[in-house]
Order: C-alpha cells, then structure tokens, then sequence
C-alpha cells in the first residue's frame, strides 16, 4: 500500500506503529517477553487495519492519505472501538436469552458456534484463522471480520428465538439439570440435543416439547425413518411442522437459509446417531444415546 510513498513516511509510520505496539504492552501490563510483544504487535496491526477499513470503506487511496495525514494512535481506537461495539452488541443479544455464565453458553451451543462466541467475547475479539495450521485465533482485523461477529449473534437469535416461538423455552433448566439426572455428558449435551428431541416429539405427536423420550418412541422413530435396506435416513421435507415452525420465526428476522443450515447439521447429527441401530430392535439402551434426552426407563 505504501509502495509509492516518500520513505520518510514510510519510517515515521513504521516508528509510529512500534511506539503504538509498546503503548499496548502498558497499558495492558504485559511482561515484556517476545510472546507478549508477538501478540501486541498483531492487536495493533488488526485494529489499525480496521480502523482503516472503516474510515476508508476499502479504498486505497483513501488508506494512504488517512496513514500519511492522521496518527495511528487515531486509527487504532477507531478500530478497537468498531471491534469492542460488535463484542458488546453479540454479548447483549446473549444475554436475551442466556443469564447464567457464558462459559456454559459455549458449551451449550456446542462447536463450532460456542468456539466462535469464545473468541468474540474474549478481552479483545479474536476470530479463528483458516490459514493457522495450529489452529489459531488472530485479532479481529477487518470489516469482514465484524461481519462475522455479527453473523454470530444472528445464528444465536435464530436458534433461541425459534426455540421461543415454538415454545419451548426451558432449555437453560435442561441444560443445568438434565445432563446429571440423565447421566449424560456434558460436552454432549449442546442446543442441538434440544432441537433432536424436539424434532422426535414433534415427528411422533405432532407437538414440539422437550420431554424426554421413552426407548418405545425411539425405537419407533428409526423405524419410521428406517430405508427398506435397513438404513436410518431423514429428509427434511418429511418434517414440515417442524420444519415451518422454525422457519415462520426465520421469515421474521429474513434468514432463512440459517435455519435450513440448523436443521441440516441436526439431521445429520441424528443419521449420525441411529445410522447403526437396527430398526426391529425395540429395546435400546438410553446410555448409547448421546444427541437426544432420553427417560432411562
């Protein structure tokens, strides 16, 4: 970007950014160690980068000049308050629906949206980076970055809010006692427990709820949904009052393909799950099932 700019601005930039990176290191009260100065220098350099996303709309031109003629203290805090609003406006939309911790959140809604919150919600927000291969989280760095922050807190509202408008609006009860009384694990037991469950209920009686499911329904619904070879499949257009209660709440917020995303990951959850179980079998063992509330007797 600064390719054809006079060097001298080029070096009083540069001197800028490490005087920038040093003020961070402060004013968080890092250690000064070369782990602490990597992770600084990558929080300035992100929120830099999406100040200037911001100020400029993506115009290069425009990058320049703004790198040129303002400090970069100015364009860093333009950035890291950008970022900082899309933190808290994701944690408000949480907090609609959520009030105990956050961290059973996280686990709640299971990967990899309550590993996406985890970042978002961090100090400063992270986002996953396709290019680590170790896997690692980089600062948020970019509109599109915040777009995806955003995007969180429509999947969110969509998952809970279609929860609601079905009525089913128990779930954190569940979530905080079920997982023990029905010796389920934990890290099992995610929103899409809920909506498995959901969905059964409302296969077999016609009823979204989330009561438990005895072993006779189970057994009845793999059979229901059981191929001539045997093999347990489910097509999302066999489920339409499922299906149009969750999408008459997406109709309302227009994402719809969210919500059809949603219900694909379930019924792939449940293939999953059942694909193994023989349909005639009647007796099946609750602690073979993982994805869906199950009554042990």
């Amino acid at each position: 970007m600064l390719a054809s700019a006079p060097r001298e601005h080029v070096e009083h930039i540069s001197k800028e950014l490490i005087w920038l990176i040093n003020k961070t290191i402060v004013c968080t009260g890092g250690k000064i160690d070369p782990k602490t100065i990597r992770e600084n220098a990558s929080q300035a350099r992100a929120f830099v980068s999406l100040g200037l996303d911001v100020l400029s709309s993506g115009n290069t031109e425009k990058c320049k000049a703004l790198l040129i003629n303002n400090w970069l203290e100015d364009i860093f805090r333009v950035g890291f308050s950008h970022a900082g609003d899309a933190r808290h406006a994701l944690i408000k939309s949480v907090r609609q629906y959520w009030s105990s911790d956050l961290g059973a959140l996280i686990t709640f809604l299971g990967s990899p949206l309550g590993n996406n919150l985890e970042l978002f919600c961090g100090r400063v927000p992270h986002i996953a980076d396709a290019n680590a291969l170790d896997g690692a989280a980089r600062p948020v760095g970019s509109l599109s970055d915040v777009a995806e922050i955003q995007n969180c807190a429509d999947w969110i509202h969509i998952l809970f809010g279609s929860l609601i408008s079905c009525g089913l609006t128990n779930w954190q009860e569940i979530f905080e006692t079920h997982p023990k009384t029905l010796n389920m694990d934990a890290e099992l037991f995610t929103i899409k427990t809920l909506l498995c469950t959901a969905l059964i209920n409302s296969d077999l009686k016609n009823k979204l709820s989330l009561a438990p499911i005895t072993k006779a329904q189970l057994a009845d619904f793999i059979q229901k949904h059981s191929q001539d070879t045997g093999e347990f499949e489910i097509e999302i257009y066999t489920l339409d009052d499922f299906t149009s209660k969750l999408l008459s709440k997406a109709r309302e917020t227009a994402t719809v393909e969210v919500v059809i995303n949603v219900i694909h990951s379930v019924l792939r959850l449940m293939t999953d799950e059942f694909r193994d179980f023989d349909p005639k079998d009647t007796e099946i063992d609750p602690r073979f099932i993982d994805r869906v509330l199950m009554k042990e007797a």
